[in-house]
């Protein structure tokens, strides 16, 4: 009934988070004490809650339990479903307050907010050069590794 009322009976003294249960508020205590109290047996990852180890464990079967009732594609998590309806909704429910462009998604409202905060949060540890994604940052570094890992599919040469 909590989840319903929306009553939090546990707050989180650090963040002030609040939660409807006392297992979410200690996964969530875990978070800040650093305690991973759960280990996948097969490759020795740690987590703060056994849901997240459960969730993990679709990696090494393969097991995509979860169904797009539109178009039948499978997912390994829940969340991967609400976040693929967009697609079939068209529905863009994420809105930028400066320029009112809108988003399927959040992480792509973050990211396009770069253009107008100009933040710079990605730093080289080499040059300390700046970047607004880490996908940027990731890309410089192959200046300072001088890796090359793009090869042309025609004449094999490296970009």
């Amino acid at each position: 009934m909590r989840i319903h009322t929306g009553e939090s009976l546990y707050t989180c003294e650090r963040c002030k988070l609040k939660f409807t249960d006392l297992s979410g508020w200690k996964c969530h205590m875990r978070i800040h004490t650093g305690e991973r109290p759960f280990t996948c047996e097969v490759c020795g990852w740690t987590f703060t809650c056994s849901s997240n180890l459960k969730s993990h464990m679709h990696i090494h079967t393969g097991e995509r339990p979860f169904t797009c009732e539109v178009c039948k594609a499978k997912f390994k998590h829940s969340s991967n479903v609400q976040y693929h309806m967009h697609i079939h909704t068209g529905e863009r429910p994420f809105t930028c307050e400066v320029c009112k462009a809108k988003f399927k998604h959040s992480s792509n409202l973050q990211y396009h907010m770069h253009i107008h905060t100009g933040e710079r949060p990605f730093t080289g540890e080499v040059c300390k050069a700046k970047f607004k994604h880490s996908s940027n940052l990731q890309y410089h570094m192959h200046i300072h590794t001088r890796e090359r890992p793009f090869t042309c599919e025609v004449c094999k040469a490296f970009n």
